[in-house]
């Protein structure tokens, strides 16, 4: 019996959109990956600068969320998410999380990120080996997966990486460091994000 592809939904949650086309490539090498992705009904919808009114936009993360997929890809990011941050149903992101959805992205998404740490709906702290639910900053649907000048839609590293991660596979993650620097040993939630929407976040809720 062959085990049931991982279930993703790309939504927009932030910036408008301009074309379909890196949605639409970006669906198709996600199903090569072994993903089993749907795009969001409004992920492709425009108002002024945003993908969607506000309201638009927190229906299509309530939506998600009520749908729990093994993975909740961000479309891209720009500007918009903490237009939403006071009404998202937190409890109903926690239960996405309890339920196995990996909410990812960058950019603005860091925005859902760290808001959702301070509502506490970010999952526990100190994940069990092969937990991949939770918020993630990770790589989002247009410009990882969906480029058109890559035959692979995007980096095939990064997309590797992406796929052991949401996975539960991902056995480490290295990073360039000065000679002679032996490495350090830690455990616990790293946070953080793009630092524009993280100082933009100060002294909020």
């Amino acid at each position: 019996m062959t085990e049931a592809a991982p279930s993703l939904i790309i939504h927009s949650p932030a910036g408008i959109v301009p074309v379909a086309a890196p949605v639409r490539k970006a669906a198709k090498r996600l199903k090569a990956l072994g993903f089993a992705p749907e795009v969001d009904a409004s992920a492709l919808t425009r108002h002024q600068r945003f993908a969607g009114d506000d309201a638009t936009r927190l229906n299509a993360l309530h939506r998600v969320a009520e749908a729990a997929p093994d993975v909740a890809l961000a479309t891209r990011g720009g500007y918009g998410l903490t237009r939403l941050l006071d009404h998202l149903d937190w409890p109903l992101l926690a239960r996405s999380v309890e339920r196995g959805t990996a909410w990812v992205g960058y950019s603005d998404v860091t925005a859902l990120q760290l808001a959702a740490l301070a509502h506490g709906a970010a999952g526990p702290a100190q994940p069990g080996e092969g937990v991949s639910a939770g918020f993630w900053a990770g790589p989002m649907a247009c410009d990882d997966f969906g480029r058109a000048d890559s035959p692979e839609g995007g980096d095939d590293v990064t997309q590797e990486c992406f796929v052991e991660a949401v996975t539960g596979k991902l056995e480490a993650v290295g990073f360039r460091t000065e000679q002679g620097f032996d490495g350090v040993e830690v455990s616990g939630r790293l946070w953080g994000g793009n630092l524009a929407v993280l100082q933009a976040l100060l002294g909020t809720p």
